[in-house]
């Protein structure tokens, strides 16, 4: 919610359709302009406007927006315009009968009460991001939209997660018996003679695999554990798939994924280089890193959950939380 939008925006709420037409009317346009250009609150902020879309409707317009509009009839319709912005929201607050927030890269609004406990508890409406106005109308003292609104979650499929874990088991299996032999230990030397070469970073060496790897799975490896897109995720399983029974392959896998995406739980010098930098010399440290199962494991699981075997879409009514992962 945004009690502070009246100072930014100078101008006051519109809250009803007669409001609405009332303001229309006081406020005169903006000359030398092609259109009708009509601010709604400093003349300067020539893009937060009003404006007549008929007889018996009149909107409140950001940039080129209709982001709240009041019919005669009493109904409202709110849209983002393909804009799911903060400026967005604020602006259907500060003109509309509804609290919103930006949450989840999505605008929600709910009906205004003065308990907070009942905000909280509020049916949130989604706005949808693409655009698609929501018309509301008024019963029993609140809005609701005209048509019963559902939203399609995407979620995970517990199935697929399954199904996913299965058809990549040799390399998981073959990581855990690697990573229990060497009591979690991933040693430098080991990967130099998985053909590694030394890359120098400001923080400490990393070792990289530009020969092990085409320049699209280099670039893989540096975001599959980050941030995981349902791509990144269904190109990972098909690369492990494309090893076939590499287990160099594998284990320089688990060595990049391990050492970039997770932090090491216990670290061992390993040795120092001195590199010229610019005018002067900086020394890079090496070092041998130890890992858990369960770290590699759940690292795993962040990758397989954002593969797109691995999620279904459910429908599900407006309730009081701002839902994730809308589509």
């Amino acid at each position: 919610m945004f009690g502070y939008r009246n100072g930014k925006y100078d101008a006051e709420p519109v809250k009803f359709y007669r409001e609405a037409k009332q303001r229309y009317e006081e406020v005169k346009p903006i000359r030398g302009r092609s259109g009708d250009v009509r601010p709604i609150g400093k003349r300067s902020r020539d893009h937060e406007g009003i404006v007549k879309v008929s007889d018996t409707a009149y909107a409140i317009r950001l940039y080129g927006t209709n982001v709240v509009t009041y019919h005669e009839d009493g109904s409202v319709e709110l849209c983002t315009g393909g804009y799911p912005s903060v400026s967005t929201a604020e602006m259907i607050e500060l003109h509309g009968p509804f609290y919103t927030a930006k949450r989840n890269r999505n605008v929600w609004a709910w009906n205004r009460y003065e308990s907070t406990d009942d905000n909280l508890k509020a049916e949130k409406y989604l706005i949808p991001a693409d655009g698609t106005p929501v018309k509301f109308v008024r019963r029993d003292d609140r809005y609701v939209p005209e048509t019963p609104q559902i939203i399609k979650q995407r979620v995970t499929d517990k199935t697929g997660i399954k199904e996913l874990r299965t058809q990549i088991k040799p390399f998981l299996d073959y990581a855990k018996v690697m990573l229990n032999l060497s009591g979690g230990w991933l040693h430098l030397n080991t990967m130099f003679d998985l053909g590694g070469e030394k890359l120098n970073t400001y923080v400490h060496g990393q070792i990289i695999f530009p020969k092990n790897f085409t320049r699209e799975q280099g670039a893989l490896m540096n975001n599959v554990g980050y941030k995981t897109s349902r791509k990144d995720a269904r190109d990972f399983v098909q690369m492990i798939f494309d090893c076939g029974e590499d287990h160099d392959q594998w284990m320089r896998i688990v060595y990049l994924l391990l050492s970039r995406f997770t932090d090491a739980v216990e670290r061992d010098f390993a040795f120092t280089e001195t590199h010229e930098c610019g005018t002067h010399q900086r020394p890079c440290n090496y070092y041998n890193e130890r890992y858990t199962v369960k770290q590699f494991m759940d690292l795993i699981g962040r990758i397989l959950r954002q593969h797109p075997d691995a999620q279904t879409v459910q429908e599900i009514s407006p309730n009081k939380k701002f839902h994730t992962n809308v589509v």
